[in-house]
């Protein structure tokens, strides 16, 4: 197939299968949110195979104007997401634009949920060494990173001018 040639329904259906085999395989993302859209992701492509291939068998014509449409999300030619963001409004939602704002919403809630859940993980997973260097430091063993940033560049100007003075 070349660049020019439009993609046939079978091929997109190969194309969704892969992409829905690529994010079961093991090792899967151990970032919490990662892992979660990789398995959106799997169900999605799924979902648009089986649904696309039922088109198929009682529509070709109608399978293929979709699979003219959908290029995949990262082909010049693919989904236009603003296109499609109308398309919902206007099909989905039913022109319910307050109906589209609470989904909006929702998609903010559930970001600043999974951002908050990553630095939190995160902070846990630097903790046992922000004590070690804390303790290290002659800080005790709450001092925050400041401090202890503060403390290592002291440090190593005495180390500095201790170098110097040897030479």
């Amino acid at each position: 197939m070349t660049d020019t040639d439009p993609q046939t329904t079978t091929q997109l259906l190969h194309e969704l299968g892969e992409l829905h085999t690529r994010t079961l395989v093991s090792p899967l993302p151990k970032q919490p949110a990662a892992m979660g859209w990789q398995a959106v992701a799997a169900a999605q492509a799924a979902g648009f195979a089986r649904t696309l291939h039922a088109l198929h068998q009682t529509d070709p014509a109608k399978a293929q104007e979709i699979t003219d449409w959908f290029q995949g999300p990262f082909e010049d030619e693919g989904p236009d997401p603003e296109e499609h963001t109308d398309w919902l409004e206007r099909v989905i939602a039913g022109g319910d634009l307050a109906l589209m704002e609470k989904w909006v919403e929702d998609g903010r809630d559930m970001a600043e949920s999974s951002l908050k859940a990553t630095e939190e993980r995160e902070a846990a997973q630097w903790e046992p060494l922000r004590l070690l260097l804390s303790k290290a430091l002659a800080l005790g063993t709450g001092a925050p990173w400041d401090a202890i940033r503060d403390r290592a560049t002291e440090l190593a100007a005495i180390a500095d001018i201790v170098q110097e003075t040897t030479r």
